[in-house]
């Protein structure tokens, strides 16, 4: 089967025209691909390199998120840095249905140009390995697509470090940022977006400056004379080189390999007009406007691992330059107590947009809290404890200097006797019940404290287990001073929801089905709330969970003391 290519890339191609023409059967169509490129159906390009979910993810802990290219979300943890495929660089668009082509096919060639396609090759020190040309277009309810976006890939490889490169390009009518990283990069020239790979060799990351042996590694200690190598007189190195798939290339030998293939699929975009990611250590934390923690890190403490991750913005007058750029900013760093036992985590991620100066939320594990556009958490344990709220507010004061330590978050543990004082009752209890468990927990600022968070507080997380002696129920009743929404409410086989006048929002779960179960619920709900009339609910468990096995006793350090915080 021949393909035949439009005049001008046929031009450009050189001899990779020729060898597209020799593929014969390997050349393929819809969601089938020669070579190792399959995406079985999913669009292989993305529009944009901005992040997949971190407008939204709050940080969790211990912070994560995956270390990508434009993939940050919240907080990011070595482990998932550099777990399989973390360095891909630009997140793929999601999954789509196959969408018909269009008249390609003419007898047994596949004219692409006569669809309107116009292909991108390399040519020169490429030679091509694989190839794949198909659509995908929104998914309607039957599965289908009667349109779609067109995509080609295409897989090189470079013939004098045998790098692999891997090309895809996308019809797209949104212009994104002209972005790259080590090894990656993403463009948009012409009503094409290009997502371009470079796989093999090494990705290189900076070391901490006070990385120690660790013990795992003293233990593997090698001494001269058996042919073996005494670690500590083995020189230190700068950077880490974590081995990337297919090769043994270094870091300046791809970049080189992507700087050729970039200027060869867009010779009108110069090296310098790409936004471009920049890797580095402690030092690089003051180009982000934060301080340098390590003052404030307690002895018997040593770094084991630091990424800092700067964005170089290109000259105003270059292509794309008015374009968002990656919101891929920011830094992680762990360290490790000398004893073992001990470990340090910290990081700070762009919220991409979503952001807003939100207080800091402490205990003894960890702080964590978001000043404009930038989200922090730091957490430290040490001999099986957390390390202390002092200690680990002292570190996120040196780290941000916009750290507000007057204005935290505090919570409290109300008493049954101070609930009317919150507006709230105690449940009254039907005959042969009893309290198994409670937390009572409020959340508040300082009374100073003002902002656009301060609206939202104080906030209230009440919880119960109630106990008879045939029945079991789960009470949780929650409020914040912010706008909490309306709530259908429900009764159901499992339990009851509901929300009051106030925007207080109360959950009773049960763990029977029966009449008395239910009566003895109803009687429960009407001491919370006396409002409340059961005749408005509407039939159901709605969001009542299935009921917890029953358990022969209920402890009550099991029940969550921590307040959910309004977003």
């Amino acid at each position: 089967m021949q393909l035949r290519l439009p005049r001008k890339a046929a031009m450009t191609a050189g001899a990779a025209v020729a060898a597209l023409g020799l593929l014969g059967g390997g050349f393929a169509l819809g969601n089938t691909t020669g070579g190792d490129e399959s995406r079985n159906g999913e669009d292989d390009a993305s529009s944009s390199l901005q992040d997949r979910d971190s407008a939204t993810a709050e940080p969790r802990e211990p912070a994560d998120g995956q270390i990508g290219f434009g993939s940050f979300r919240g907080d990011a943890t070595h482990d998932e840095a550099v777990a399989e495929d973390a360095d891909v660089a630009i997140p793929r668009d999601g999954p789509g249905c196959p969408a018909p082509l269009g008249d390609v096919v003419s007898g047994d060639a596949l004219d692409l140009a006569s669809g309107g396609f116009n292909p991108r090759l390399l040519d020169g020190e490429f030679t091509l390995a694989g190839v794949s040309f198909h659509a995908v277009g929104e998914c309607n309810d039957e599965g289908r697509s009667a349109s779609g976006k067109r995509v080609m890939s295409t897989s090189w490889l470079h013939d004098e470090s045998g790098l692999v490169v891997s090309v895809d390009q996308r019809e797209s009518d949104e212009p994104v940022a002209n972005a790259r990283q080590q090894n990656s990069a993403q463009l948009w020239d012409e009503g094409y977006t290009f997502n371009v790979h470079v796989r093999g060799g090494y990705e290189t990351l900076p070391v901490a400056e006070d990385a120690a042996v660790t013990e795992e590694a003293e233990a593997h200690e090698m001494t001269e004379g058996s042919g073996r190598l005494e670690l500590a007189d083995a020189p230190q190195p700068d950077t880490l080189d974590f081995p990337a798939r297919g090769g043994s290339a270094d870091a300046a030998e791809i970049e080189a390999v992507l700087d050729s293939a970039l200027s060869g699929l867009a010779p009108d975009i110069p090296a310098g007009c790409y936004f471009t990611e920049q890797r580095g250590g402690w030092d690089d934390l003051a180009a982000l406007g934060f301080g340098d923690p390590r003052e404030a890190i307690p002895s018997g403490f040593e770094g084991q691992h630091v990424d800092v991750r700067t964005i170089t913005t290109p000259e105003a007058d270059c292509p794309g330059a008015d374009r968002e750029g990656p919101g891929s900013e920011g830094f992680h760093a762990s360290l490790r107590s000398d004893t073992g036992d001990g470990w340090i985590e910290m990081s700070a991620w762009q919220a991409r947009g979503n952001g807003h100066d939100r207080p800091a939320a402490a205990d003894e594990d960890s702080v964590t809290w978001t000043t404009g556009d930038w989200r922090f958490a730091v957490h430290g344990h040490q001999d099986g404890e957390g390390l202390g709220a002092d200690t680990l507010q002292a570190i996120a004061v040196t780290l941000d200097p916009g750290f507000d330590v007057q204005c935290m978050v505090e919570e409290h543990e109300l008493t049954s006797s101070e609930l009317g004082e919150h507006g709230f009752k105690a449940p009254e209890l039907p005959d042969g019940y009893s309290i198994a468990g409670e937390a009572l927990t409020m959340a508040a600022l300082p009374e100073d404290c003002d902002g656009e968070y301060a609206d939202k507080l104080p906030a209230y997380q009440l919880s119960w287990s109630i106990e008879g002696p045939d029945h079991r129920f789960e009470i949780l009743v929650t409020r914040d001073a912010g706008d909490s929404g309306d709530m259908n409410g429900h009764i159901g086989e499992h339990g009851m929801g509901w929300q009051d006048a106030d925007g207080t929002v109360f959950r009773i779960r049960a763990d029977s089905r029966d009449e008395a179960a239910r009566d003895a619920m109803l009687a429960i709900a009407h001491s919370l709330d006396p409002s409340l009339d059961p005749t408005e609910l509407d039939e159901g468990d709605g969001d009542v969970r299935e009921p917890m096995p029953e358990p022969d006793t209920v402890d009550s350090d099991a029940v969550d003391e921590s307040p959910d915080l309004p977003q």
